[in-house]
């Protein structure tokens, strides 16, 4: 049963966006949302999801962020992940490889009518790591009744990239995936970024990188940086996407620096000593 919902039409270009490790199909202004309203036979019989091609492999999935948009009752949602290894560029070829454990509160709750919200899901636990292919992501509606997601929609610009939101009023099943403009017919895209981290097979990367800890990643106010097991000090330089240096100090062991004033994005960690030195990715996420 399709629910269809009052959508504003805006015609203006559109590109992808891509920045670093940040993949978004959504220029962040949000001018509706969707959802559905009296009841499902089920809890996360919808479902809403977004085709990501991540930009290297092996990619590790460590984050989303996902926009909604105040609406009464809103309901809880979960984060849903999806492989296609072999890039068909059709959800129904794709597999369910994540799911939220447990409903998460919508950030738009109680919040001001036709405003949007966005709530950071740290995925880095999952160990959600792919070789090859799309991977898609997005949200369902996990209450079955009494509860609408309003899951936030980008309606500036007609024609790209619709092919990549996607939309299953059946928990997922197979076949039961719509191009979210072929259900709707609506010129819209999810609000949802996925954050990735490549993923070395180098031995000796990966033993420099366990010496390493840093975290949280993505960090909001502050991030710590450990390099205890490096055996001496080291000089710690961190560089924006734009190559300017943000950070720079020498010290051994632990390390908290405030990020608060740190735009969002992606930075570059870069750690020397007289014997060795590494690099690495954190990203900013207020």
């Amino acid at each position: 049963m399709k629910k269809i919902y009052t959508i504003l039409f805006v015609i203006l270009g559109l590109q992808v966006f891509a920045q670093n490790d940040s993949v978004y199909y959504h220029d962040y202004a949000f001018e509706s949302q969707y959802g559905a309203s009296g009841a499902y036979p089920a809890e996360d019989y919808l479902q809403m999801i977004t085709r990501f091609t991540p930009p290297y492999y092996p990619a590790q999935l460590i984050g989303v962020r996902v926009w909604f948009r105040n609406a009464a009752q809103p309901s809880f949602y979960k984060v849903v992940v999806r492989a296609d290894a072999a890039a068909s560029a059709s959800a129904n070829n794709s597999t369910l490889t994540y799911m939220s454990p447990s409903g998460i509160p919508n950030p738009s709750s109680g919040g001001t009518p036709d405003s949007s919200y966005s709530d950071y899901v740290d995925l880095s636990a999952a160990n959600l790591v792919f070789n090859s292919g799309d991977i898609y992501a997005g949200v369902t509606q996990n209450l079955q009744i009494n509860g609408f997601v309003g899951f936030a929609l980008d309606t500036n610009s007609v024609t790209p990239y619709l092919d990549r939101h996607w939309i299953s009023t059946s928990q997922g099943a197979p076949g039961s995936w719509w191009m979210f403009y072929n259900w709707a017919f609506t010129y819209a895209r999810f609000g949802v970024t996925a954050f990735f981290n490549p993923v070395s097979t180098s031995t000796n990367e990966i033993e420099q990188a366990d010496m390493i800890k840093i975290f949280p990643n993505p960090a909001d106010e502050s991030l710590v940086i450990s390099h205890w097991s490096f055996g001496e000090n080291a000089d710690v330089k961190i560089f924006d996407s734009a190559g300017r240096m943000v950070f720079e100090n020498y010290f051994s062991g632990d390390i908290r620096i405030n990020t608060a004033n740190w735009n969002n994005g992606m930075y570059f960690v870069q750690l020397r000593n007289k014997k060795t030195s590494t690099n690495l990715k954190v990203a900013v996420i207020h």
